[in-house]
Formats: structure tokens, C-alpha cells, sequence
């Protein structure tokens, strides 16, 4: 009998040894099984992360690349704009030279002829009639000269006129413009802040 309990003992502590082992198993494959999907969590997790932050430098470098592009083309824009200004100005200003000195020379002509011909009158003329004719002459080269005076004087204010306008619109245009690339600036600086 005793042999009989022996071996039944035997195949009991086998059969023990055996569950043991299982749940050993068991608890060693779930201890695996929880490792490797933590692991694998935080690797989509990390991966997600850098996803994001590769995102969000894109975003920005987007966005810092479009500011500088629109600030360039503002630039661009302001400076056409004063440049065409300018050739407008200078335009103007050699336009009314032009006919300043076109002005100039119609009036000299007319002066010549008038003398021309009241010394042609003055020289057909009685004798009698020279003291007459000599101060009619001084009168009239001294009317050219009052008329000349005159209209030099018009034409030099026009000019002075004209700078002055020009001068002071192109104030005011470059003083627009840089207060829009200024409010320009201000509004992209606050939306790269946000």
C-alpha cells in the first residue's frame, strides 16, 4: 500500500508542479504581453508626438515664408510706386521748362520784330519826326523789358509753385506708404505672436 500511496504522491506533486508551471506561464506570457504593448503605445505615441511637432515647424515655416513674401512684395509695390512718382515729377517739371523757354523765345521773337519794324517805321519817317520816334523806342524797349520782367517772374513763380506741390505730394505719398508697411508690419508681427 505504501508503495501505491508513494506513487500516487508522486503523480500529485507532478500534477502540482505542472499547474504551477502553467500559471507561471500564464502570468509570465500576460507580464510579455503587457510589456510589448506598452511598448508599442509608446512608440505610436512618440511617433505621433513627432508627427505633430514636424506639423507644427511646417506650419510655422509656412506661414514665416509668406509673411516675408508679402512684406517683399510690399516693398516691391511702395517702391514702383515712388519710383513712378518720381518719374511723373520729373516729367512735369521738364515739361514746364519746355515751355518756359518756349515762352521765353516767342516773346523775344515778337520783341525783335516789334523793334525790327518800329525802326523800319522810324527810319521812312520825316526828320521832324525822329525825337518822336526816339522815344516811342526807348518806351517800347522799356515795356519788352517790364513785359519780359513779368512774365520771367510768372514763369519762376510757376516753377517754385510746381517743386513745391511736387515736393509735397511725394511727402505725402512716402509718408502713406510707411505708415502702411508700419501698420503692415504691426499686423503680421501680431499674428505670428497668436
Amino acid at each position: 500500500m505504501e508503495n501505491k500511496h508513494s506513487a500516487n504522491t508522486n503523480v500529485g506533486n507532478n500534477s502540482s508542479t505542472d499547474n504551477v508551471s502553467k500559471v507561471s506561464e500564464t502570468i509570465s506570457d500576460t507580464f510579455t504581453d503587457v510589456k510589448d504593448a506598452t511598448v508599442e503605445k509608446l512608440s505610436d505615441v512618440k511617433d505621433a508626438v513627432v508627427d505633430k511637432f514636424t506639423d507644427i515647424k511646417d506650419a510655422v515655416a509656412d506661414k514665416l515664408s509668406d509673411v516675408k513674401d508679402a512684406v517683399v512684395d510690399k516693398f516691391t509695390d511702395i517702391k514702383d510706386a515712388a519710383a513712378d512718382k518720381l518719374s511723373d515729377a520729373k516729367d512735369a517739371v521738364v515739361d514746364k521748362f519746355t515751355d518756359i523757354k518756349d515762352a521765353t523765345a516767342d516773346k523775344l521773337s515778337d520783341a525783335k520784330d516789334a523793334v525790327v519794324d518800329k525802326f523800319t517805321d522810324t527810319k521812312d519817317a520825316a526828320a521832324d519826326k525822329l525825337s518822336d520816334a526816339k522815344e516811342a523806342v526807348v518806351d517800347k524797349f522799356t515795356d519788352i523789358k517790364d513785359a519780359t520782367a513779368d512774365k520771367l517772374s510768372d514763369a519762376k513763380d510757376a516753377v517754385v509753385d510746381k517743386f513745391t506741390d511736387t515736393k509735397d505730394a511725394a511727402a505725402d505719398k512716402l509718408s502713406d506708404a510707411k505708415e502702411a508697411v508700419a501698420d503692415k508690419w504691426s499686423d503680421i508681427k501680431d499674428a505670428v505672436k497668436k
